[in-house]
């Protein structure tokens, strides 16, 4: 049985009070851990990257066919790309303009996270009575010593710094499996920072998990790795959709809503359409205008 803390949050004076017992700040004498964030519209839906819930077989395949496409014709429409030999940057760009991948988007902020959860009003579930949306939280600090020892364990090359899991050396020999193990049957799924932000990634302080293994699935992979940790390294925080509309409010007060975290048209266009629907029309002209 896998062990993951599960909360019940009914509103966001709750959130807040988890949030802030998980995630600590640091002080003069005390480092606590990194905790990362994901939202989820859905929160019976496994971790999942996108490529595996669309394509679940020839998964491989098909992620090789859409980076090449990707790749070859970016330059066309974007003043700035990655240089060739980056894959993680080429990846997360990928990503972040929706394209499935293996990669799976966190946040360093749990209220970015949140956002994410609640956005979309999730299609009811015949099996449920409610439809919940979950914010995932997990122990970065854990994650990185995992994906050290099982990366050193397989002969995956770290390079200078021993913990570089977004140099090209790296992501070459474990996503295209020509290391010492040319196909890894083990589960390893590590941090992938970028050198390269365009707004987007920046807006939502944005990182990437990705999963390594050949032949298991994110989730799969990630439990596999950390199966000798003993300690708390992954949360859920599950959501009613009842709670949904007053947590939108509160993360447009903070700040945090579709023009902030896309600050484009698109974003605009978004945010102007949740405006109308979150807050009644009464309110438009005092927080708005």
């Amino acid at each position: 049985m896998r062990a993951i803390r599960e909360f019940r949050i009914p509103d966001w004076r709750t959130l807040v009070r988890r949030i802030e017992a998980t995630a600590k700040l640091p002080s003069a004498s005390t480092r606590p851990p990194l905790w990362i964030f994901r939202g989820q519209e859905d929160a019976s839906r496994r971790l999942c990257p996108t490529i595996e819930r669309q394509y679940p077989s020839n998964t491989d395949k098909v992620e090789a066919q859409l980076f090449y496409d990707f790749k070859t014709k970016a330059a066309l429409w974007a003043e700035r790309v990655p240089n060739a030999e980056d894959l993680g940057d080429w990846y997360a760009l990928m990503r972040h303009y929706g394209i499935p991948s293996r990669l799976l988007d966190w946040t360093y902020s749990p209220f970015v996270a949140a956002y994410f959860a609640t956005e979309r009003r999730t299609a009811p579930n015949p099996k449920k009575k409610t439809v919940e949306c979950a914010i995932w939280a997990l122990n970065l600090c854990e994650i990185y010593e995992a994906a050290k020892d099982k990366s050193r364990a397989i002969g995956l090359p770290l390079g200078p710094s021993g913990n570089d899991f977004s140099a090209t050396d790296f992501l070459r020999h474990a996503l295209r499996h020509t290391g010492p193990n040319k196909k890894l049957e083990t589960g390893l799924v590590v941090p992938l920072l970028t050198k390269g932000h365009n707004r987007r990634i920046s807006t939502q302080q944005s990182l990437f998990l990705l999963n390594c293994s050949a032949s298991m699935n994110f989730e799969d992979s990630l439990f596999d790795m950390m199966k000798a940790c003993r300690k708390v390294w992954l949360k859920k925080f599950v959501i009613p959709s009842s709670a949904r509309t007053a947590m939108l409010q509160r993360l447009v007060q903070y700040n945090v809503h579709a023009l902030s975290l896309f600050p484009d048209l698109a974003g605009l266009s978004q945010f102007v359409g949740m405006k109308t629907e979150i807050f009644p029309p009464e309110c438009w002209s005092s927080k708005f205008d």
